[in-house]
This record gives C-alpha cells, sequence and structure tokens, in this order.
C-alpha cells in the first residue's frame, strides 16, 4: 500500500499530519521566533495544542508540564522514539556556518521530552548522519551507511545495557548496547540482503529505539539510494511507519533534496501544525529557507 492510499486514521481527513510531523514543525517554529535552542520556549511548543497520535512519553511529559513543572522536572526517563522523530530541525541554526554547538543543542532538545542516555545518543549519532548527507557526502555501500552512524553512537553508548521487547525468537531476552544490537543484529541483515519486512518483524519495528533505529538504518542501507523506494518501504513495511518513515524522509531529504518527492504525496497533504493551520507546514519550510538557508 503506497503513502497516498494508506487509510487516514478514523474520523480524521486523508493528509491529517501524525504526532512526527506537529512536534518537527513546533520545533521549526521554536527556532524562527528565537534564532537558536530555547529549552523552555520548545518545552511550551511542545505542550501548547493538541498532538495526533501523541506517544506515551510526550503524552507525560505535556501533562506534568500543564501543572507547572519545569521542562527539567516534566521530562520523562524513556528510550522510546519520541525526541528522534523531532530531532532533525535542530542542524538549521547551522547552515551556513557549523559549529559544535549543533551537538550540544541536540542533545539539550532530546532532553526535553526524553532525558534517557538511550534517547540522547541516539539523537547525537542520527544528527551526525544527517549532518554528512547534508554536506553531500553519500554513502556509498549499505555497511557506510551504519558504520556513520556507529561512529558516533559507540563514543556515547559504552557500556549501556537494555532489553528487547521481543517475545519470541533468537533476540528474546537479548541484553545489550544500540550499538552492540546494530552490529549484531543489522550488519548481517544488511549482508544478506534481507528484506524489511522480516527483518522488521526479527527485532520488531516499534517506538521503541531498539526497534526504530535497527529499522531505519536497515531500510537506508538497502534503499538510501533510491528514496522513493526506501520511503514505500518505511511505510508499508513497518509497524511504527508514522515513525520510521519520517526518520528515512528526513535521511532521503538531506541526501538527495526534493526532486524526487512526488507532487501527488504533497498535494494530498493539509500541511497541518495543529488542529485547523491548514498549510502552515509549507508557510514554515519557506520561512526556514530564508531564515537559515538562502
Amino acid at each position: 500500500m503506497a503513502p497516498q492510499t494508506r487509510p487516514s486514521p478514523p474520523r480524521a481527513p486523508a493528509g491529517t499530519p501524525s504526532d512526527d510531523t506537529q512536534l518537527t514543525f513546533r520545533a521549526v517554529e521554536q527556532l524562527l521566533a528565537d534564532g537558536a535552542l530555547d529549552p523552555d520556549e520548545l518545552a511550551f511548543r511542545i505542550a501548547n495544542d493538541r498532538i495526533f497520535g501523541i506517544g506515551t512519553a510526550t503524552l507525560d511529559f505535556c501533562n506534568a508540564l500543564r501543572t507547572g513543572a519545569p521542562w527539567y522536572e516534566a521530562t520523562q526517563y524513556s528510550g522510546g522514539n519520541g525526541a528522534l522523530m523531532r530531532i532533525a530541525p535542530t542542524v538549521l541554526p547551522y547552515l551556513r556556518a557549523g559549529g559544535t554547538g549543533l551537538w550540544t543543542d541536540t542533545a539539550l532538545s532530546t532532553a526535553v521530552t526524553h532525558n534517557h542516555p538511550l534517547a540522547i545518543a541516539g539523537s547525537v549519532a542520527w544528527v551526525a548522519l544527517l549532518w554528512r548527507l547534508l554536506n553531500g557526502d553519500l554513502p556509498e555501500s549499505a555497511e557506510e551507511w551504519l558504520d556513520t552512524y556507529l561512529e558516533v553512537l559507540r563514543l556515547l553508548d559504552a557500556g549501556q545495557q537494555y532489553e528487547t521487547r521481543v517475545l519470541s525468537g533468537p533476540l528474546l531476552e537479548w541484553r545489550g548496547s544500540l550499538s552492540a544490537l546494530l552490529d549484531t543484529e543489522v550488519r548481517p541483515a544488511l549482508a544478506r540482503q534481507q528484506p524489511v519486512r522480516d527483518a522488521a518483524n526479527h527485532w520488531y519495528s516499534g517506538a521503541y529505539l531498539l526497534e526504530t533505529v535497527p529499522c531505519v538504518l536497515h531500510i537506508l542501507g538497502q534503499h538510501g539510494h533510491d528514496p522513493h523506494h526506501a520511503m514505500l518501504v518505511a511505510v508499508n513495511d513497518t509497524r511504527d511507519n508514522d515513525t520510521i518513515a519520517a526518520l528515512v524522509g528526513a535521511a532521503m531529504g538531506a541526501a538527495h533534496g526534493t526532486h524526487w518527492f512526488p507532487a501527488d504525496w504533497r498535494d494530498q497533504l493539509l500541511g497541518r501544525v495543529n488542529g485547523d493551520d491548514d498549510g502552515k507546514v509549507f508557510t514554515l519550510i519557506d520561512e526556514a529557507v530564508g531564515r537559515f538557508v538562502a
């Protein structure tokens, strides 16, 4: 089932944004308003309006923030993908001149909602991969996609131990770091060109970072040269497909630009950030290009 024919959520119009879109563009709004990351303002924008399909950790964060707690008390100790899904805009203030502040901002932005070592390490490694792609350095092999992410992740997750959530199979009760999982499971899956759906069923393609990140890197390693197909696979062959497709889409945009993106996919989007602001996404894109790129 292609993205343009995927059923919309119950009672929601086709093209309604997911939480991935909403949170990403609330991050863009904050950067446009303040010129740089401001965690207090980001926290306010995240929690200030309805979020479609909100994840558990982000919901708990929003509820805590609305009681008057500061973000650093409302934040959740969660290894879910709710921060990774919105982290890409962190690069915007650094596109012209670079700077090591990107890494601090990535960690801090993640910690606003997901103050967990797995979440922070996963985000920093992801932004490092996006940064390479934005600089026109496209990996030449499946392993190079994986190794680009691992080069940074290994520096950050040494000694970390997490358990998988699978209910059966070889990964039942598996315990180790995300980098170990990527090395022992994703690397051989890429080498044998295992179909994405089969691999996703093996390590489960849910919202836990030990599931999301392997799926995304497996898709990029196999299909990063073909962004259109990479998106179709992300949508059709994974469980948490809105977030996995959002991450794959961010990487494909960084690597290949937007020329490959079919017009009929874009034309059916409402472009909402909140409940009724149709077209706001497209306005924010134009403003971000003018502010941070042009």
